[in-house]
């Protein structure tokens, strides 16, 4: 009984290593890969599908699947998205040894740039430009087109009542040929105009004017383009004024403006808002008064101003120390102005002066 035991468990044993082993030795298995392919960036299209591959030399597939990329054209394979050469096209053969994702390659194509005049006014031509899609290209700064009258050529836009292309030009879309349009804006400074002042910073890129009876306006670049100040409603000069006289600090920062049978009115930032100086209790200039003049030093910390009881008179020698005693003329044909002298531009007051002048008589005028 014991050696059929023994005799059963030895069968047993020869015919399990049999079935897992019936023809020999184990082979070894070959180690498979996929390989994929990504259409990067693709619109329209399949990117091709590759079944498992076992290790070894595999055949790359062209697009067979209609890949489009709008304004690009398709040239090949790479191993990153970022690949602007193809290093694998159709047909070639690569041996892989891991897993694989192929992306496609694009090349972008070249569009024309054609430019319209966007206003029935506007005559002549600008040429044409061409570009490469993808790639931000710079807009003409300036432009060939006659403006038309009273306008000025602002820049470019996608629409004909789009805003203006800010920096270089790269289109979303792609066409073969993209129009844009010539922005036109009016200047705000055209047109006749009672203007009273003017004034003008060190370097002459700040300018800034008074018109009598109605706004202050300001340009930083030499008077090419212009702000109007009194047209916002927190600019603290809204409205029209009878302005008379404006005077600007040597950096353009600081400005003082005053209004004839009105007040004194100083900015610190470009004349983007104002302060009304005469309207503290117990000012020396408070209320209304018949300002004629106002002057600043270059620093904009001293202004003096004059008004006069029935004559015009400039005092921008004033900056030069020559306020001082009062003398009255004998003679009819003297008139009187009366001097305000501010310091700390226009924080504080010191006590009035009188100024002796002598004015032609108004027939010598």
């Amino acid at each position: 009984m014991k050696n059929s035991y023994i005799i059963y468990c030895a069968m047993a044993l020869f015919l399990l290593g049999a079935c897992k082993n019936p023809t020999g030795p184990t082979s070894p298995i070959s180690p498979t890969y996929e390989i994929t392919y990504d259409g990067n960036g693709a619109t329209s299209g399949k990117a091709p599908v590759d079944n498992t591959q076992t290790g070894g030399a595999v055949t790359i597939r062209g697009n067979t699947g209609r890949l489009e990329r709008r304004g690009w054209s398709f040239i090949g394979w790479a191993r990153t998205q970022e690949a602007t050469a193809a290093k694998y096209r159709a047909g070639a053969t690569l041996k892989i040894t891991e897993n694989l994702t192929l992306y496609a390659v694009w090349r972008s194509e070249g569009y024309t740039i054609s430019f319209d005049k966007n206003h029935a006014g506007a005559r002549a031509a600008q040429a044409s430009q061409r570009a490469v899609f993808g790639t931000s290209v710079p807009l003409p700064a300036t432009t060939t087109f006659i403006r038309p009258p009273e306008m000025k050529f602002e820049g470019w836009a996608e629409s004909s009542t789009g805003a203006k292309i800010q920096g270089t030009y790269n289109p979303r879309n792609y066409w073969s040929t993209i129009t844009l349009y010539a922005k036109w804006v009016r200047k705000i400074i055209a047109g006749n105009k009672p203007w009273a002042s003017i004034a003008m910073s060190d370097n002459g890129q700040e300018l800034a004017a008074v018109v009598n009876g109605r706004h202050i306006y300001t340009s930083s670049n030499s008077g090419d383009s212009w702000t109007n100040r009194s047209t916002t409603a927190d600019s603290g000069i809204g409205g029209n004024k009878t302005w008379y006289s404006i005077a600007m600090s040597g950096n353009g920062k600081k400005l003082a403006a005053v209004v004839n049978g009105g007040h004194i009115y100083t900015s610190s930032n470009s004349g983007a808002t104002w302060t009304n100086r005469s309207t503290a209790a117990g000012s020396e200039i408070a209320g209304n008064r018949n300002w004629r003049s106002i002057a600043m030093s270059d620093d904009g910390q001293k202004l003096a101003a004059g008004g006069v009881q029935r004559a015009a008179i400039s005092i921008a020698t004033l900056m030069r120390g020559l306020i001082g005693r009062t003398a009255v003329g004998k003679s009819p044909e003297h008139r009187r102005a009366i001097v305000y002298r501010r310091w700390n531009f226009g924080s504080s007051n010191t006590q009035a002066y009188r100024l002796s002048v002598i004015l032609l008589a108004p027939s010598r005028c």
